[in-house]
């Protein structure tokens, strides 16, 4: 019997240290693998969705600051449809809309000469329309042929 329980005791032992080998050797590094990957994920997660919010800030803050600058442009609208209407066949084919390229208030408009010019609406000036980009930056040259073609 001494010897059976002897070998029981040994054999409690082995399993005993095989467990806590295999708990502090496999266990322990994989459940901490797991953790840091996924906090890595997570800071990826974090990191994305602040580049996201930044660039709606960004967004944000442009379209408002469009906007603001468009609303300031209205103030020219009674003086350039007074300016169209005293030039004889004069026709403003637009409202005064603010341009970023140009940072300045623009109108469209189909002069006596039957020729469609885009002017900035505080110094008459005459804009070529293909240098005229929205708030976002992009070209609306095609935008404002379409407005020519569609009033011609």
């Amino acid at each position: 019997m001494d010897k059976a329980l002897r070998n029981t005791i040994i054999a409690g032992i082995i399993i005993i240290a095989l467990s806590v080998g295999y708990y502090l050797v496999i266990f322990i590094p994989k459940k901490e693998a797991t953790r840091i990957e996924e906090q890595k994920q997570q800071q990826t997660i974090r990191e994305e969705q602040q580049k996201q919010d930044q660039l709606i800030k960004e967004e944000k803050s442009k379209a408002d600051e469009w906007f603001v600058k468009n609303n300031e442009c209205q103030k020219y609208k009674t003086q350039v449809e007074e300016k169209q209407n005293g030039i004889l066949g004069a026709k403003v084919l637009s409202g005064v809309f603010y341009s970023s390229k140009t940072n300045s208030c623009l109108y469209v408009a189909l002069d006596f000469d039957d020729e469609f010019r885009i002017r900035d609406a505080s110094t008459d000036q005459l804009i070529f329309h293909e240098n005229i980009k929205d708030m976002k930056g992009n070209q609306v040259g095609d935008e404002i042929n379409n407005l020519i073609e569609k009033n011609k």
